[in-house]
């Protein structure tokens, strides 16, 4: 489920770019990070290797930070996520970050909409996080279909499936940056 971090906020809204980026203080870098991925392991790691030389160079830091981290940091920027399909986050404004990457499920039947928020509770239940997919460009639809096979998946392959989807979306929102 790709959406908005806990730290979504306003850092997101603003437009980041890469020389932007580069030139903020710590404080800052590190809020607009958080709004990236929730995972302070990964934070922390990105904010050593700044500043970042071009696109490339951020891609590459975002993905091998990622790949070094463990279950507790991916539970981590797990739960930094909304449900795909929460419409209440969908509708706040200061989420933009959710609106843009999953803004696709406001438009769902109510049939979709209502499976979707009874799969997410049962994936929440049966595995303990909630359902991670990178959803920008896909459907509610195609985001159900998933949804039907990963809550009967075992808990390490989803936990894998999971992350991979984490590194996708951390993916997405770095590219904004330097496009």
């Amino acid at each position: 489920m790709e959406s908005g971090s806990s730290c979504a906020g306003e850092n997101m809204n603003q437009s980041v770019s890469l020389s932007h980026f580069n030139g903020l203080q710590e404080d800052d870098a590190l809020a607009t990070l958080e709004a990236v991925c929730s995972s302070k392991k990964w934070v922390a790691a990105m904010l050593e290797l700044k500043p970042f030389e071009d696109r490339d160079h951020l891609l590459r830091a975002g993905h091998s930070s990622w790949e070094a981290l463990g279950e507790p940091d991916w539970l981590e920027a797990f739960a930094g996520h909304p449900q795909i399909g929460d419409l209440t986050v969908l509708r706040d404004r200061f989420q933009s970050v959710a609106v843009k990457e999953q803004g696709q499920v406001a438009e769902a039947s109510d049939a979709t909409l209502s499976e979707l928020a009874e799969l997410n509770q049962a994936y929440l239940q049966r595995f303990g996080f909630i359902f991670i997919i990178s959803a920008k460009g896909l459907s509610a639809e195609t985001m159900l279909e998933q949804l039907r096979i990963s809550v009967t998946e075992s808990q390490d392959a989803e936990l894998l499936r999971a992350s991979e989807q984490q590194g996708k979306i951390i993916q997405s929102r770095l590219m904004t940056w330097a496009p």
